[in-house]
């Protein structure tokens, strides 16, 4: 036995000894040239360590590696202790458990039967048991007990035949292992045609259904027999008789019983009450009557069910035992909770903002139901649902109630200004009549106009005198968000001085706001439309002015703000992403939308033609329809919860060629200094989000792909068939009524001709409704399929017209919500026509148009050039950055250069995606480092965002290939190890130190390496530091330069905590020297993978010729698992580069008149081959070879990826080449490619246009 104290000793020279064996043996080698003797050789790493596993008894390999660890071992004999094989603890190990359930299967009645035998108890007096056979169908769980005569194969033969007579031979039988399913048994299986599987050796769990149901029937039959009394074997047997008809009549599954399952209805029971014979009142009048035949019959039956019941609650208490603990949450009336709701969205993984509250617990019926009140709802919901609100949660709201209720008492206590009180009713009006003594002698004085305009005076000149009877006030409703637009009032005349309700009482300026005292006060005056006046209500603006709600405007100095608390800290930080987010989307909405107030009059006249056009057009097309004063306010007493509120949207639309002039007769053309024609758009939008249960409506915009297009693209030039473009006006409004009732309040800027008070009744999806866009598509589609059109069943809005025998097409239409690019015979161009007097179109042309923001445009040759010229030149805009700037290469971007690299790369990812793949690749690497960019990045988003300008009208060109020899290919590559995290290091325990001369890093964990500044997130400008480190630990210090090869190299053998220090410099000739870039690629862990999807002549196959080819698909991504090897990536990247290509193969194969079946649509695809292409020869090899692919690769996923990609290339006949054996593919140029992860793709390729 070894020495504990030895192995010890053995532990701490592992270190020591390792590292000088192989010296050792180099110079005993040296010296004398001869071998060891055996016992002479010095112990190895591998040795030591298996001998301090059997010292230590035979420790497990993870406890074994700590010790290891501890004790300051080699990495080498910690990760040998990790993986130690042992053939002792081989021979004492356990069996592996067995699975813990398995998936349902789709069974039909007397497919599987199990069979087993089992031991019944015998009578009372004689204490033997008896054996029985139990047959049980997997599909409806029916049972049937068959006591059997003796233990033998002929027992069992015959008592199974008792279930083939009633129900036939079964497919399959499922058994064990036992003598008595032997022999003449087997025989009978062979000559019924049964499969007889029998079970593995001791493994009843994979029969586990049929154990179970033998246990049950045991527990109820011991049950049983506890209650009545056998006095011979004949009513023993009836009682297993009764005991088996209980079971298949009380088991229950959804609803039903097995013996229902099985014979289709429940047989009769003598006296029950479910039977209303007269067979069943006799047997009741008998059981009265005390006749004791009948009585022991219901007795027994009685006694079945009860110890049915009886065994199914103590089966229910023993799982509720085995689950363990279940904490119990009482929940009291008045205590506050969040209750659990996740409404349409049940497909998606559960998160956070499912929890929703603060909610009110009123009424409790425990442990089922608890009644909550959230919002002005009741929700009934199951405890299990609730969770009683935080800690944190409790204090942050306790703390704002506090605030209110301070707040409160000191507008008691003393005269605050600047203060709102909410909890307070307006006065009514007639509180403020003044009280006129009759004794007053003297007339009294006029009363002054409330308005004082006519539509010629401008703003500044109009007078406003408030009446002396009623205050001013503002409602908070109004207050949540501004209007940027000012309109013409209800009517064209002046308005009334005196106002017939008090709602008309309500003096509003055209802005609705505080406007700033330097803004310009004339472009707030409405602008005049020829002989209309404009009614100006203005108010007297007061920068310090707040509303109280209650109509008093209380003028004041605001009151110093006290120090901030934690609790206010708190919230700012967790409301400091949700911001960023608020705030990116604002920009993106503003930089859409048109701000009316910015406009000069000429501009604004042109956009209140736009709007007034569009309510003229929602009115016509019968999308809302205006409620009359009365109306109005019933529903808003009555049906508060169905009015939603709406807005104005504007915009400056492009306009096609042939929309010039009938819009220049309407006066919507705009003025563009940029050369491009633009028109005045305004869109009556609902604000959905605001309906009531709107996350129950079906959200859903149905949106044609981008591989789609450019599919349909490739269709329509290798049929040379003519592009069509089609757009529908007021789509939504075109389309079915809605089945709900709604309605919406007027927009802040209101409606021409209509009270502000007044509703609109919305008879038809209008724009903003959660389900607009997905009740438009249902409507489009059903027309289309009433013209013959079938959707695709690879993308839903993709939609193909085929001839009369289904083996041909004769059109395909791509639809975009309300736009369509489309193409084909005379059949398709007439359906369009019917659809053109079916519906109002906004655009109805052919040849060259914009689509999804891309340029489509035909060429003679049959070609079409896709491209987003116009996007490039108008949103790509290169970051204005200064030499010295430039200089800083590795120092982290502000948040306004954050701010607007994340802008230029959103207009990047934009065009990378859908007509430049040669920029995707750089796009995809810079996407990556967000959200910590360096100026390094922007300057390589700058030359990406100037390579687009120098060649704006660079895009796709789709080559006219013949529709016979289209076929589909892939060219597929990866990267290994350049792509990764943004820091090599990010340890929560180490942390940065700033002084007023250095900065220091706390190195708290135990490390082996020098540390560099730009490892770890949160330390300082690499250009503001010297370029010398100075590192402590407990034993030395030492000085280096960490700006070098060997800058991140190991400090010492041991590990070591301490700190590394950076001293701050200033001196501009050590600040400007080049930074070594090694630190970054130490942290690229991941790898880059990239495809390039190609339409390509059948004849590339086999010809050497050029060839034309369309470039369809493309992508760069950084690849989702880490890979060891470049083989490994090579096969990822070709696995997914195949799968969408299969997917194109599966459109193609659909318009070709292919029945395909998602089943079988392998085999459909047969007759479409394709290529794929790789520069990996390891992959090429492997894939084309006939090798075991786990014999000659270690990492075992990489061959399980290559096993599934060999067999997908062998079912659906395709072809890999490597990259040398693909001729040029492109008429008259030669294809010149660098395919590598970043997807540089296409140097010079005329499908590249």
């Amino acid at each position: 036995m070894i020495d504990t104290n030895d192995v010890l000793e053995n532990l701490a020279v592992i270190n020591e000894e390792g590292l000088a064996i192989e010296d050792e043996e180099k110079e005993h080698e040296e010296e004398d040239g001869n071998p060891w003797l055996p016992r002479e050789r010095p112990l190895g790493v591998e040795q030591l360590v298996r001998r301090a596993h059997c010292g230590l008894g035979h420790l497990a390999n993870a406890r074994l590696a700590r010790i290891l660890h501890q004790a300051g071992a080699r990495k080498e004999a910690v990760e040998y202790a990790k993986n130690l094989k042992c053939d002792v603890c081989q021979r004492h190990r356990q069996t592996a458990p067995a699975r813990a359930a398995a998936p349902p299967r789709e069974l039909t009645p007397n497919q599987i039967v199990g069979v087993d035998t089992i031991y019944l108890p015998g009578l009372q007096f004689n204490g033997k048991r008896k054996m029985a056979l139990n047959i049980i169908d997997w599909a409806t769980k029916f049972q049937l007990v068959i006591p059997l005569h003796d233990h033998t194969p002929r027992s069992a033969r015959q008592a199974f035949l008792q279930w083939t007579r009633i129900f036939g031979t079964p497919e399959r039988v499922y058994d064990d292992l036992g003598k008595e399913f032997r022999g003449c048994f087997e025989m009978m299986m062979d000559q019924d045609a049964i499969f007889l599987d029998p079970g593995s050796l001791e493994s009843p769990t994979q029969r586990s259904l049929t154990e179970r149901a033998g246990r049950t029937y045991k527990e109820v039959f011991s049950k049983t027999l506890m209650e009545v009394t056998c006095n011979n074997w004949d009513e023993w047997h009836e009682v297993v008789d009764v005991v088996t008809a209980t079971i298949n009549r009380l088991a229950n599954k959804s609803g039903y019983s097995p013996i229902q399952r099985m014979l289709g209805y429940s047989p009769r029971i003598p006296g029950s009450l479910m039977s209303g014979g007269f067979n069943d009142q006799s047997t009741a009048s008998r059981y009265a009557a005390g006749d004791l035949q009948v009585q022991r019959s219901v007795d027994l039956r009685t006694a079945a069910a009860i110890a049915y019941h009886k065994a199914d609650c103590e089966q229910a208490l023993r799982n509720s035992l085995h689950a363990g603990p279940r904490v119990w949450q009482h929940y009291e009336v008045g205590q506050t909770v969040y209750y659990w709701k996740k409404g349409m969205e049940r497909g998606k993984k559960n998160h956070p903002y499912f929890w929703h509250g603060p909610a009110k617990v009123i009424l409790t019926n425990l442990p089922t139901t608890v009644w909550v009140a959230h919002r002005g709802r009741i929700v009934k919901a199951c405890p299990e649902h609730l969770r009683p609100i935080a800690e944190e949660e409790k204090f942050i709201l306790t703390d704002w109630i506090q605030d209110i209720l301070d707040t409160k008492k000191k507008l008691k206590d003393g005269d605050y200004k600047g203060y709102i009180v909410l909890d307070e009713k307006p006065p009514d009006a007639l509180d403020f009549q003044p009280e006129i003594n009759k004794d007053f002698i003297g007339p009294l004085p006029p009363q002054a106009p409330r308005y004082r305009l006519t539509g010629k005076h401008r703003e500044t000149e109009v007078e406003f005198q408030p009446d002396a009877c009623i205050e001013k006030r503002r409602r908070l409703e109004d207050q949540e968000q501004k209007p940027e637009l000012v309109l013409t009032p209800r009517s064209l005349s002046i308005a009334p001085t005196t106002p017939a309700r008090t709602e008309d009482l309500e003096p509003r300026s055209p802005n609705e706001e505080v406007i700033d005292s330097e803004m310009d006060m004339e472009k707030q005056s409405l602008p005049e439309q020829g002989s209309e006046r404009h009614a100006v209500i203005p108010e007297e603006i007061n920068q310090e002015a707040e509303d109280d709600g209650r109509g008093q405007v209380r003028h004041g100095e605001h009151l110093d703000e006290d120090e901030e608390r934690p609790t206010k800290r708190q919230r700012a930080e967790l409301l400091e992403t949700m911001f960023t987010q608020l705030e990116q989307a604002n920009m993106n909405r503003k930089r859409k939308e048109i701000n009316y107030k910015t406009m000069d009059k000429k501009d604004q006249r042109k956009f209140d033609k736009a709007i007034l056009k569009e309510i003229k057009n929602n009115l016509q097309s019968g999308a809302y329809q205006a409620l009359t004063r009365e109306e109005s306010e019933q529903i808003r007493r009555d049906k508060p919860d169905l009015i939603m509120k709406s807005r104005y949207v504007l915009t400056e639309k492009p306009v096609e060629p042939h929309e010039v002039e009938p819009l220049q007769k309407e006066g919507l053309l705009l003025d563009n200094n940029e050369g491009e024609v633009l028109k005045a758009k305004a869109r009556h939008v609902m604000k959905g989000y605001s309906e009531a249960n709107a996350e129950d409506l079906e959200s859903t915009t149905p949106q044609v792909a981008k591989d789609t297009v450019f599919f349909v693209l490739q269709i329509l030039a290798s049929m040379k068939w003519i592009i069509g473009h089609l757009d529908f006006t007021q789509a939504f409004h075109s389309g079915d009524k809605i089945a709900r009732e709604l309605y919406c309040s007027l927009p802040p800027e209101g409606v021409p001709g209509l009270h502000d008070r007044q509703l609109l009744k919305l008879l038809k999806t209008c724009y903003g409704l959660t389900d607009g866009p997905y009740q438009w598509y249902r409507h489009l589609s059903r027309v289309l399929e009433s013209r013959g059109y079938r959707k695709s069943k690879a993308d839903p809005c993709l939609f193909i017209l085929y001839d009369d025998k289904q083996t041909r097409i004769e059109g395909l239409i791509a639809l975009a919500t309300d736009d369509m690019i489309h193409g084909g015979t005379e059949k398709h161009w007439s359906n369009m026509e019917w659809l053109k007097q079916q519906y109002k179109m906004g655009k109805y042309t052919t040849g060259s148009g914009k689509f999804t923001g891309k340029m489509v445009e035909p060429a003679d040759d049959g070609s079409i050039l896709v491209h987003q010229k116009h996007y490039i030149e108008e949103k790509i805009n290169v970051i204005k950055i200064d030499k010295a700037r430039k200089r800083q290469r590795y120092s982290q971007c502000t948040p306004v250069e954050i701010n607007q690299l994340r802008t230029l790369l959103g207009g990047l990812s934009w065009v990378a995606k859908e007509t430049r793949p040669d920029i995707a690749g750089k796009v995809a690497i810079l996407q990556q480092t967000m959200p910590n960019p360096m100026i390094k990045d922007i300057v390589e988003a700058n030359q990406v965002a100037e390579e687009l300008k120098r060649k704006p009208d660079l895009g796709i060109r789709i080559q006219p290939i013949p529709m016979e020899r289209l076929r589909v290919g892939v060219i597929t590559d990866a990267s290994w190890g350049n792509a990764g995290e943004r820091y090599l290091e990010d340890s929560k325990k180490d942390y940065w130190e700033e002084t007023k001369t250095s900065w220091i890093r706390h190195h708290v964990l135990p490390r082996r390496l020098l540390f560099h500044p730009g490892a770890a997130p949160g330390g300082p400008d690499l250009h503001t530091i010297s370029r010398r480190r100075t590192t402590t630990t407990s034993m030395t210090t030492s000085s280096d330069e960490w700006d070098g090869k060997d800058g991140i190299r190991e400090h010492q053998e041991q590990q070591w905590t301490g700190r590394t220090t950076f001293i701050k410099s200033t001196v501009e000739e050590e600040v400007n020297r080049p930074i070594n870039e090694r630190f970054l690629q130490l942290a690229r862990t991941h790898s880059q993978g990239g495809y390039l999807l190609v339409y390509y002549d059948a004849n590339l196959e086999v010809s050497e010729q050029l060839e034309m080819m369309t470039i369809a698909a493309w992508k760069s991504y950084k690849l989702k698992r880490c890979t060891v090897n470049t083989l490994s990536a090579e096969c990822q990247s070709m696995i997914q580069g195949i799968g969408n290509l299969h997917w194109h193969r599966f459109l193609l194969t659909e318009i070709s008149g292919g029945r395909l079946n998602l089943d079988t649509w392998e085999q459909e695809l047969h007759r479409l081959p394709f290529i794929a292409v790789t520069d990996s020869k390891s992959l090429y090899d492997t894939v084309n070879k006939c090798r075991n692919t786990s014999a000659h690769i270690d990492d075992k996923r990489t061959a399980i990826d290559l096993t599934i990609l060999k067999d997908d290339l062998e079912k659906t006949k395709g072809q890999d080449l490597p990259d040398d054996k693909v001729p040029e593919l492109a008429p008259g140029v030669p294809l010149v490619y660098e395919l590598d992860a970043n997807l540089k793709v296409l140097k010079k390729c005329p499908s590249l246009a």
